[in-house]
């Protein structure tokens, strides 16, 4: 019973944590500002910079359906976050809108529905002095040491703040779920691909904005904007067109000397070795990166049946094809050389020079041009002995 708990506590809060950039994302997608820009964890959950700043609280409940009471810890722990904001002189009051988002219920006894997205306010039948009043209520007389900081710093307001404050809160209850919000930005984005390449292009979409999210959070930029989302979507877009793929591994693979030591029983890295390359010198290093990322991408392309079997099968036997022509002239070259060292020279020479340095441009795609596919997919054949860089390989393997 234990352990239940135990993975429920830990799972709770990370996924906290990927509903409120999810959040961050449908919310930026949606707007109809081209200036608009998000923060995260900066004044709070979500910061919205739009016309005017838009503080944001997320909260999701996975567990069970929970209901938001008068004294309801996701609302306090709310108002904590925007009274200190507003005691601590961060933000225009006037200027500010609050927003609970949550996953939660409002519950229909009680007075939070005053600030319900859904309701009038008229309908709830209280004015913003009874409100006001009814919050005093709680504050003074609530026993919660959960809620203990919010009420503090909520009763340490100028009363004119607390109202203003009141004017601007709204709760939006029975949120989307992360399942529901996934699909409500695969909508957003249902226009800038062919509908089949839809849910991959969204997972790229969704990929792409965490890791611009953790650039912001470690303050390698101060805000995501609209326009770098805007970007974002359309150079992934571009990517699912007819003579194009997505390039999901852009980034170098760095390879420690233990991690190439590990690897020395693998063919390609032999096939290195045969020709004086020690295995961990920075070019051996970096075929383990090519040889990586290659196998990868073609396998999530595979995955995805953004390519298929035949297509990746005529890209191989184009590579080897233009192996061959330029393997034919290093045969010719080594003819009569009975010298081990020259022999691993010109090989070297051989590799370094045709497939490493200005690798031949043979691409699966007339616009995916990255060379790491190239050279990697060399190393992929040279692991199936299909290809080799040293005249005698297929004897020395």
């Amino acid at each position: 019973m234990s352990n239940t708990v135990t993975d429920f506590s830990a799972k709770e809060p990370a996924l906290g944590y990927f509903y409120q950039f999810l959040y961050s994302l449908f919310r930026l997608i949606k707007s109809k500002n081209t200036e608009a820009s998000i923060r995260i964890e900066c004044l709070d959950d979500i910061d919205i910079i739009d016309d005017s700043l838009n503080l944001v609280q997320t909260k999701l409940h996975i567990k069970s359906v929970a209901n938001l009471s008068d004294s309801s810890p996701d609302f306090w722990k709310s108002l904590r976050v925007w009274a200190d904001n507003i005691e601590n002189e961060r933000i225009d009051l006037d200027n500010t809108t609050f927003t609970l988002v949550t996953t939660a219920n409002i519950s229909e006894s009680s007075f939070l529905n005053y600030f319900s997205k859904t309701k009038n306010r008229k309908e709830t039948l209280f004015t913003e002095s009874e409100i006001l009043n009814k919050l005093i209520i709680v504050a003074e007389n609530s026993t919660s040491a959960t809620n203990k900081k919010g009420y503090e710093l909520f009763l340490s307001l100028t009363e004119e703040n607390q109202l203003k404050l009141i004017n601007n809160i709204s709760i939006i209850d029975a949120s989307l779920s992360v399942d529901k919000l996934m699909e409500e930005i695969k909508h957003e984005l249902r226009f800038t691909v062919f509908t089949d390449k839809l849910p991959q292009l969204t997972d790229r979409v969704i990929g792409n904005w965490m890791v611009f999210g953790v650039k912001h959070l470690t303050n390698r930029i101060p805000e995501i904007t609209y326009k770098q989302l805007h970007s974002i979507i359309l150079d992934i877009s571009n990517s699912f067109k007819e003579e194009n793929l997505p390039n999901d591994f852009l980034d170098e693979i760095k390879v420690t000397d233990e991690e190439a030591k590990s690897l020395g029983t693998k063919t390609f890295i032999k096939q290195l070795e045969i020709i004086s390359l020690k295995t961990t010198s920075r070019l051996v290093k970096n075929a383990i990166s090519d040889f990586r990322r290659a196998y990868e991408q073609r396998s999530r392309w595979i995955r995805e049946q953004l390519i298929n079997i035949n297509e990746e099968e005529a890209y191989e036997k184009e590579l080897v094809q233009k192996w061959n022509s330029l393997f034919a002239v290093l045969e010719d070259k080594c003819d009569g050389i009975n010298d081990d060292e020259e022999l691993k020279n010109l090989s070297k020479v051989f590799y370094t020079s045709l497939f490493v340095e200005k690798p031949p441009s043979i691409y699966i795609k007339k616009n995916f041009t990255s060379e790491y596919l190239i050279r990697g997919s060399y190393h992929i054949l040279s692991d199936k002995k299909i290809i080799g860089w040293h005249p005698k390989f297929e004897d020395l393997l």
